[in-house]
């Protein structure tokens, strides 16, 4: 049996794995094209070229605006 504090542990891994792979999603705000696509563009190229696997955890919306400084509001 598992217990409560390795699951953590085990999560709380997998979960920084995911955040670190963050610096590959930087988004540039000088870009013309908007903030929202060059974040749909490095995650498509991300899953396609096998930096992401099926089933590789990654991190919230809220961990993940807050990792690359957006927000989450719709304008």
């Amino acid at each position: 049996m598992v217990s409560f504090a390795g699951d953590f542990l085990f999560n709380h891994a997998k979960r920084r794995q995911a955040l670190q792979n963050t610096a590959d999603l930087a988004l540039n705000r000088t870009f013309t094209m908007p903030l929202h696509r060059q974040l749909y563009d490095r995650l498509r190229h991300a899953i396609l070229s096998g930096q992401l696997h099926p089933g590789q955890v990654l991190p919230s919306t809220r961990a993940l605006a807050s990792e690359l400084g957006i927000s989450l509001k719709i304008q």
